[in-house]
């Protein structure tokens, strides 16, 4: 009984990772999100024991960051705002699966199988679109939000090839090789930016933490944290024309707009999800996509939306999150996806600063599964 009731936790897990990292079908993802929570209130019900220590801190975080957002839209005093917010609560439900299902039994190969099959998944949809269009958007509809997802869900994948390439056989190493090509390349065709510099700064941002660990030197670590900075950057000035687009400049208009909307509601925002409703009242007149429903920056997202109550939770929350796995990673500097989860969530904050990052419902789902997965690894 034991045996089959852990093989069907299996199954449910490796489905539901699936499901959440290769955004494949809607459909199919909702379905194991509600089989994941009946499986989960049926292992309560069956007095199963979960571990909350490695989440403890993290919590801390969470909790002033979602009391922060509810607080926002309660002073706007709109149950509609609410009702958006409870809806973007319920986004994390992935970290609740993720790292309830693996605390009660690390499984880090179903994990990891599930990842390695959904970046598949994701390089067969751009397939048809590689000589038909400039970017590609696979089944995502925009290459921003394919961008997206590969910029968090990629560098997981580069953190466990590298790792745990030695311990594999032949047929395991080309099991961790092609998928982590295909990832790589399939962000490269997106030709996101905002993406591809995340995942670099990200990248950038690991390799200065471990070897100050390892060297427990701050000082070069600093040095060697802005002479890499530097090289994007130089990198990105050489290459400034080559990736130059028409609504460049429209970028800088959304922030200015978005300063003036956040000047008129300073403490709890105009609310969440509104932002598109209230930018006509402050589009600049130099502005040429008047129907835009985004800020393309989180910060001012969250500020807009809801005020300082909400923008300073949410920066909290981000500091907060990095600072916890940053001490994790000094902990146990052998826990893969601590460092993973780290790479992972820097990328997902730069890409945020152009578009959507953490607002959007893939991105917030796939980061809450990986966390989930970072902390039931302790």
């Amino acid at each position: 009984m034991l045996v089959r009731q852990n093989i069907y936790e299996s199954v449910i897990l490796f489905l539901y990772i699936f499901f959440c990292l290769s955004r494949c079908s809607n459909a199919a993802y909702s379905i194991f999100s509600v089989i994941g929570v009946l499986a989960i209130i049926f292992l309560i019900k069956k007095r199963t024991v979960f571990s909350f220590d490695p989440i403890r801190n993290f919590l801390r975080y969470y909790v002033i960051f979602f009391v922060s957002l509810f607080l926002a839209a309660i002073l706007y005093g709109d149950i509609t705002v609410v009702h958006s917010t409870w809806k973007y609560f319920l986004w994390t439900l992935p970290f609740w699966i993720v790292f309830l299902f693996e605390s009660k039994e690390f499984r880090p190969d179903i994990f990891d199988n599930a990842l390695s099959l959904a970046l598949i998944a994701i390089f067969l949809s751009i397939i048809p679109q590689l000589n038909a269009q400039y970017r590609v958007v696979g089944y995502f509809g925009k290459p921003t939000l394919l961008g997206t997802e590969l910029a968090i869900i990629v560098p997981v994948m580069i953190i466990i090839t590298v790792y745990k390439f030695k311990q594999k056989n032949l047929m395991g190493r080309v099991m961790l090789i092609i998928p982590t090509l295909l990832g790589v390349y399939t962000l490269l065709m997106t030709k996101t930016r905002g993406a591809i510099i995340g995942v670099l700064i990200g990248g950038i941002l690991l390799a200065a933490l471990l070897y100050s660990i390892k060297k427990n030197n701050v000082k070069k670590t600093i040095l060697m944290i802005l002479v890499s900075l530097t090289i994007v950057g130089c990198i990105g000035a050489v290459t400034v024309q080559s990736f130059h687009r028409s609504y460049d400049h429209e970028r800088v208009l959304l922030l200015k707009s978005s300063y003036a909307m956040w000047e008129d509601h300073k403490l709890y925002g105009i609310g969440f999800g509104h932002w598109a409703r209230e930018y006509p009242n402050y589009i600049s007149p130099a502005a040429k996509e008047p129907d835009l429903t985004i800020p393309h920056n989180v910060i001012a997202s969250f500020f807009d939306e809801t005020g300082i109550i909400g923008g300073f939770g949410f920066l909290l929350f981000v500091f907060g999150t990095l600072i916890i796995l940053g001490r994790r990673i000094q902990q146990n500097p052998h826990n893969i996806y601590y460092q993973a989860a780290f790479w992972a969530f820097v990328a997902l904050m730069c890409h945020g600063m152009v578009d959507t990052g953490i607002t959007n419902r893939n991105a917030l789902q796939s980061i809450s599964a990986i966390l989930g997965m970072a902390f039931a690894s302790e």
